[in-house]
């Protein structure tokens, strides 16, 4: 029988997959405007359908600092 991976094992497991994921690096600022013409920029930080809306111009993001 195996025994349960302890949670420091299960950790550093996570640690190292997480790692390895490719981050998206935001071409966004506050003050942007991401729509039609430029929605290369929000590629990549949105879902794809919410992305879909900005490529039609359905949807314009003004982008704000938190």
């Amino acid at each position: 029988m195996r025994s349960m991976p302890t949670l420091h094992g299960s950790l550093l497991i996570v640690c190292l997959i997480v790692g390895s994921v490719p981050v998206a690096r935001a071409d966004v600022a506050p003050g942007d405007v991401i729509d039609k013409t430029n929605w290369e920029k929000a590629q990549g930080l949105l879902p794809e359908p919410v992305l879909d809306w900005v490529k039609k111009g359905d949807l314009i993001l003004d982008i704000h600092a938190l």
